[in-house]
């Protein structure tokens, strides 16, 4: 992640620790010198961080003999392969920005709208959000280290966001197509350089207090739950319960495809015809019950979700969370010779195709006050 604190070590173990330092001098004070007097000596401390490596990911798939025979020119482990490395590296790519939610929170009320609420970039209340939020983030950030180095900063969202920026710079001889799909670097945006990542961790806030009628849906991002009276065997029903509370723990057991499977909802499964299995675990997603009227989602690298459905609901927040920091504010350590290799499976005649990383990521201390996280809304 190329606007992390990063470093590449080839001889990372699992469990190793990276430490670093932290110089504590809120004691030390500037004083008159006075010629001939003895002057005062603050006390100073240290501290030792340490990031831990303990996060090891493996991704693995079959090639099979025909595809191999039906690809021809190709060669399917080396065109496999590199397609399981680029999900390993989203993987990790996700870890990292979701915390952002370690820094203090930018939202609609740090630029004239009404706090708590996400930016709505395409919106016309609060004016000109784009602007504001590109300006006062970075005011936001140098206010926060006050007056201590100010690195590069840089600001991450994902391609909708950077269209919505680019709409309104397009009058100003600004131009992000050209660049936006490079290494995710987009280009110079006033005071930082703008990056692209679908990695992004998302929120919402879900009121959720009728109880729905049989056939009635929730839908996430294209995964759609149908609410009936008998659970049947069609992965993502959820049983309707005796009140709305009973029906909204089932669901929010379904979303957390937790304690319940088979009897009060129907798990998503691999063999489940038009389910991507592998999409609905990228969201990461965990649901919690308010216990009052509704319930939150939160996720890791799943990027905006789109929520919607026949069911009575109301949808009081969405929105990604968005680092606008000082580069390298985030720590990530990274193994850097990734595993990535076929070897032949003994049981078929294929290749088991592999790739594994080991990494460990960390906010630091003296990272936290380097950003805000700037929520926007989806």
């Amino acid at each position: 992640m190329e606007v992390c604190n990063g470093e590449l070590r080839s001889s990372l173990e699992y469990g190793a620790s990276v430490a670093r330092p932290r110089a504590i001098i809120d004691g030390v004070r500037v004083r008159d010198y006075t010629k001939g007097t003895n002057y005062t000596i603050d006390p100073i401390a240290d501290e030792k961080e340490t990031l831990d490596v303990n996060r090891s990911k493996i991704a693995v798939c079959r090639i099979d003999r025909i595809e191999k025979v039906q690809m021809k020119n190709l060669t399917p482990s080396e065109f496999f392969g590199m397609e399981i490395a680029l999900k390993v590296a989203a993987y990790v790519d996700g870890d990292t920005l979701a915390l952002v939610r370690g820094f203090a929170t930018f939202d609609a009320g740090n630029i004239g709208g009404t706090a708590g609420q996400p930016i709505d970039l395409d919106g016309t209340s609060p004016t000109l959000p784009v602007e504001k939020t590109l300006a006062k983030a970075a005011g936001t950030v140098r206010a926060q280290i006050k007056g201590k180095q100010l690195a590069s900063l840089v600001f991450v969202t994902d391609s909708l966001g950077v269209a919505s920026i680019e709409i309104v710079l397009m009058g100003k001889q600004f131009d992000l197509a050209e660049s936006v799909w490079k290494n995710g670097f987009a280009g110079p945006v006033r005071s930082a350089q703008l990056y692209v990542s679908e990695n992004l961790s998302a929120d919402a806030d879900i009121t959720f207090n009728t109880n729905p009628s049989a056939a009635q849906t929730f839908t996430i991002s294209g995964f759609t739950y149908t609410f009936v009276s008998s659970i049947g065997s069609t992965p993502g029903n959820v049983l309707i319960g005796g009140s709305a509370a009973a029906t909204r723990a089932n669901l929010v057991a379904a979303l957390n495809q937790g304690a319940g499977a088979g009897t009060n909802y129907i798990a998503w499964t691999d063999s489940a015809p038009n389910y991507y299995a592998s999409v609905w675990a990228d969201f990461r997603l965990t649901a919690t019950d308010n216990g009052t009227t509704g319930f939150t989602l939160s996720t890791i690298g799943s990027g905006r979700l789109a929520i919607s459905g026949t069911a009575t609901m109301t949808v009081n927040a969405n929105y990604i969370n968005c680092p606008f920091m000082m580069k390298g504010a985030i720590d990530l350590v990274v193994q850097d010779k990734v595993e990535g290799e076929a070897l032949p499976d003994p049981y078929q005649m294929a290749d088991i195709v592999r790739s594994f990383v080991l990494y460990g990521v960390k906010l630091f201390k003296d990272g936290i006050k380097k950003g805000v996280n700037v929520k926007i809304k989806a």
